[in-house]
């Protein structure tokens, strides 16, 4: 149950007002509780919004919902964030906070709610982009049909891969549009459009889709450090038809010799960093290449003079798996490849 939706805005609330809110959470929460005392109840979800005022943000809203008495009135804390940017873009408001509307505001908000009401989850209760095309008047975030589906796909990664023991589920907003004008942004957010045709997005969710073993789900309102919540953060790996290699590790023709060597992954501060040797009797071409929404994506190209150590920083969007084509500068076609699966980055709170 949630008594109302983004109080902290004047579209629910006018004019906002964090204690006359919690004054109806309080009494919702005694209501339903007394009702069905097994019933979760969350608070308002509150719109992801930054302002010029700080202290009309929706960062400050929850603060001051805390102070007015909210602990102890909500079994989760509920947001709503629609990112501007893609999925793992950080930008930041203008106090040098993660925007509220971003995946990586949720550790800011973390540690908010930690200071007022320890290890409460958080719940994500609207998050998607717009397929709208003009989007009057005005929109928040939008995407075209098949953007949205690698943000879909991106979006649930980050939150397994980064958000543990920050956000414990995401919910996409929402699952159908709204109607067939395409000029309005909340008109289209849907998985599915409005005569009920599936976009890209729709079979893009089975992509973040992982099975999880007897035991692993976990029960309802858990937090995330629990260790029953751990299936919730697994994280799709590498399909093993995409973990072969195309190509051989290393040729021999009349226009010289080319090897790579293993291909070296780690996670830093969600970076993914690359690390391999080239062995070639002459200048080389690379290209690298990650694997995300069931295909492989052009990240970058290299070249390479000499024999030497390879490394490179990539920004993580999402990729199982990393695979570099190489091919002497004097050869027409790609002619050896290596290919590595994405680790986990380490630690609860990765990538902090």
């Amino acid at each position: 149950y949630s008594p109302w939706n983004e109080p902290n805005i004047r579209n629910f609330w006018d004019p906002p007002d964090a204690i006359a809110y919690v004054a109806l959470q309080r009494q919702a929460y005694t209501a339903v509780k007394a009702a069905d005392p097994t019933a979760l109840v969350l608070s308002a979800p509150l719109a992801g919004l930054s302002f010029s005022d700080p202290a009309k943000g929706a960062y400050a809203f929850i603060e001051n919902a805390y102070k007015a008495g909210l602990a102890g009135y909500a079994d989760i804390i509920g947001w709503n964030a629609y990112p501007a940017l893609t999925p793992e873009a950080e930008p930041t408001d203008q106090q040098g906070h993660p925007t509220p509307s971003s995946l990586n505001g949720q550790r800011y908000l973390r540690t908010i709610v930690d200071r007022y009401d320890p290890g409460r989850p958080i719940w994500l209760m609207e998050h998607s982009w717009s397929t709208c095309t003009s989007c009057t008047p005005g929109g928040v975030n939008t995407a075209t049909e098949d953007v949205q589906a690698d943000y879909l796909v991106r979006a649930f990664t980050y939150r397994r891969r980064y958000l543990a023991g920050s956000t414990d589920r995401i919910f996409w907003y929402n699952l159908r549009d709204s109607s067939t004008n395409k000029n309005r942004w909340e008109d289209n957010q849907g998985l599915l459009r409005f005569d009920w045709s599936p976009k890209p997005a729709y079979a893009a969710l089975s992509l973040v889709s992982v099975p999880r073993p007897p035991g692993a789900i976990p029960a309802p309102g858990s937090s995330a450090g629990d260790p029953n919540a751990r299936g919730i953060f697994a994280t799709p790996e590498l399909p093993r038809p995409a973990a072969v290699s195309p190509l051989p590790s290393q040729v021999v023709s009349s226009k010289g010799r080319l090897r790579l060597g293993p291909l070296r992954l780690r996670f830093e501060r969600r970076t993914i960093r690359v690390n391999t040797k080239v062995f070639t009797t002459a200048p080389v071409r690379l290209i690298v290449e990650g694997y995300s929404t069931r295909r492989w994506k052009r990240i970058t190209t290299v070249k390479v003079a000499t024999t030497g150590r390879l490394a490179l920083s990539l920004p993580d969007a999402g990729y199982l798996g990393i695979r570099i084509r190489a091919r002497l500068a004097s050869a027409a076609r790609w002619q050896v490849a290596r290919v590595a699966r994405v680790p986990r980055p380490s630690g609860a709170r990765a990538g902090r």
